[in-house]
């Protein structure tokens, strides 16, 4: 059996940037100070943004409800299991909000680890003006102040 040619990091990350483009999902990497590290053409549409303008971002500027200590959480989260789900309502650069259930999943062999979210195809997108999200908001929140009250501060 002949032994296949390893391939060099040139390689892979042409590889990766090429996959990433042409995918059915729009997908963001995050760096651990949360800074947009790279985003496929489909993320930038999306959301609304430029790809230049959407790699100038922090998930802060997307997701403003998020602090350092929760998105922290996020990360270690997405570390111990092989993907993670989370519900995230974010900024598209009109202005309004959206939400997006996105998959999450921590590259720790990049240099840096990076966190890798993929937004699903339109069809999960939900509006904010829905009575479904209203109900969702508000069981968020209430489990959110359970959590304080209880010590325990993950949402």
């Amino acid at each position: 059996m002949k032994e296949k040619p390893a391939l060099d990091a040139v390689d892979f990350a042409s590889l990766f940037q090429l996959i990433m483009a042409r995918g059915n999902d729009a997908v963001i990497l995050f760096d651990k100070q949360g800074h947009v590290r790279y985003a496929n053409p489909l993320a930038g549409k999306r959301l609304g943004y430029t790809n230049e303008a959407l790699t100038q971002l922090q998930i802060f500027d997307l997701e403003e409800e998020l602090n350092m200590v929760r998105y922290l959480q996020r990360w270690e989260s997405a570390g111990t299991k092989k993907s993670k789900s989370w519900l995230v309502e974010w900024r598209l650069e009109s202005g309004e909000t959206q939400l997006f259930r996105i998959q999450g999943a921590l590259f720790k062999n990049a240099s840096p680890p990076l966190l890798c979210c993929f937004i699903p195809t339109a069809g999960s997108i939900q509006s904010l003006k829905t009575p479904t999200y209203q109900h969702l908001r508000h069981y968020q929140i209430g489990i959110w102040e359970w959590n304080i009250i209880n010590g325990d501060f993950q949402m």
